[in-house]
């Protein structure tokens, strides 16, 4: 089977445990329990690291890998090294090394720790079942949906305890995950090769303006340059101080804080900003991307069950959650993520939920106007936030690639304008709205 996962030395999660054994051969049928799972549904805001989790629980900690393995960066040594050599000190190169040197070196050393984690798991495990089982919870869930008889496809659901909620939505989801994360994501390979060229000749195009601007070369990328361009040829008065490093001197900071605070004033801030984004844009995704995809052009994301403190998925390695939204990346960038032929790419969405609840709970009456006007919360804010009015933000969300083509320079500005004040605002609730769920 092809090898999608490989251990490194952060990794602890069962998911990639059932992935290792499946890159053999060996597949799992039964049920999986993650401790990691379980120790986020009461322990939200501690670590739930294998060892970490031990400590609090049990008040036990063994040796950690690296302290165990000597694995770092620059390591020398491998699987070849002689007892002598490994003895001289120093790290092996990769895990892989410093395992297979144990397995044919000192046995004894892969053995206790391979047994102080398996043994740990399962006595976090049980520490953490009687917690569960005696955490009261309270839900809605069967008092709503108690007609099962005529609800035949609806699952049934008995949550009394946070075991309940461990045992019959957890435990059933860490498989859906790990199939999900064993199909992939297929990713059209061509679209981004073929916008990362167009992103390409916009950011030499920006480098030429600011060149323009400048009367000269100066590189983009270079706080110093910018800094003496901006502090002491403009002489702008600085938004922030860089923390000062090892000097401990704190300089006028070039982030981009200080570019979006100057880039309707200032033609050069405006051009460093955008060819900032740009960069990340092709860096970071364009070019980036299809490094991580498979032979079948499937990347192979980790869904994170219990890392975020609100309880949704996060995603790693890489990060496809932080991919640039359709309102702010004018490459289209998500275009990217496709279906293979015959299948559809649907989404789901909780229709702004949480902002539901935050307005019910606050009674913020303007809020509760806009829901019962059938409006869209981030639109309606933005209007009250800005003054823009909510017809053309509306309009501006669901301007088509032909549209903006249409559009006088001037017109796509304003439009743009628009698309960012709905943006900013919808960061602006999301960021209080964590705050109230959390």
């Amino acid at each position: 089977t092809t090898e999608i996962y490989t251990p490194s030395l952060h990794d602890a999660l069962p998911i990639l445990v059932i992935h290792m054994l499946d890159n053999v051969g060996i597949q799992l049928a039964g049920e999986v329990a993650d401790v990691q799972v379980m120790h986020s549904l009461i322990y939200e805001e501690q670590s739930h690291a294998l060892k970490d989790m031990a400590h609090h629980l049990l008040g036990w900690r063994w040796k950690d890998f690296t302290d165990t393995f000597r694995v770092g960066k620059a390591g020398k040594l491998t699987q070849y090294s002689s007892p002598a050599e490994v003895g001289l000190g120093g790290t092996f190169q990769t895990i892989q090394d410093a395992i297979l040197w144990c397995h044919a070196n000192d046995r004894e050393k892969l053995v206790e720790y391979a047994a102080n984690d398996a043994y740990g798991t399962l006595l976090c495990y049980q520490a953490l079942e009687q917690e569960l089982r005696q955490a009261v919870t309270y839900s809605l869930y069967h008092s709503a949906f108690s007609d099962w008889n005529q609800r035949p496809n609806r699952m049934k659901l008995e949550i009394e305890t946070q075991w309940d909620i461990f045992e019959q939505i957890e435990i059933p989801f860490t498989k859906v995950l790990w199939k999900c994360e064993r199909n992939g994501v297929l990713i059209d390979q061509n679209y981004l090769s073929e916008t990362s060229e167009v992103v390409q000749e916009h950011i030499r195009q920006l480098e030429k303006e600011a060149w323009k601007i400048y009367g000269g070369q100066i590189n983009l990328n270079s706080p110093a340059q910018l800094s003496e361009y901006f502090f002491k040829f403009k002489k702008l008065e600085p938004v922030s101080y860089t923390k000062g490093g090892k000097s401990g001197v704190r300089s006028p900071s070039c982030d981009s804080e200080f570019l979006e605070y100057y880039a309707g004033s200032d033609p050069m801030a405006a051009v460093a900003l955008k060819y900032r984004d740009l960069s990340k844009l092709n860096n970071t995704y364009l070019q980036k991307l299809p490094v991580h995809a498979d032979p079948q052009g499937r990347i192979h994301t980790r869904l994170n069950q219990a890392v975020a403190r609100t309880g949704r998925l996060s995603s790693s390695d890489p990060n496809l959650q932080q991919t640039p939204n359709m309102e702010r990346d004018q490459y289209k960038l998500r275009k990217a993520f496709v279906a293979p032929e015959g299948w559809q790419v649907i989404c789901y969405d909780y229709d702004q939920l949480e902002m539901r609840l935050l307005a019910a709970a606050a009674q913020e009456q303007s809020m509760i106007d806009i829901f019962r006007a059938g409006k869209d919360i981030h639109m309606g804010n933005a209007e009250l936030m800005t003054g823009i009015p909510y017809d053309d933000i509306a309009a501006a969300k669901n301007l088509t690639d032909t549209d903006w083509d249409s559009l006088t320079k001037e017109r796509a500005e304003y439009f743009r304008s628009c698309i960012h004040a709905r943006s900013s605002t919808k960061t602006v609730g999301n960021y209080q709205d964590r705050k109230s769920v959390v």
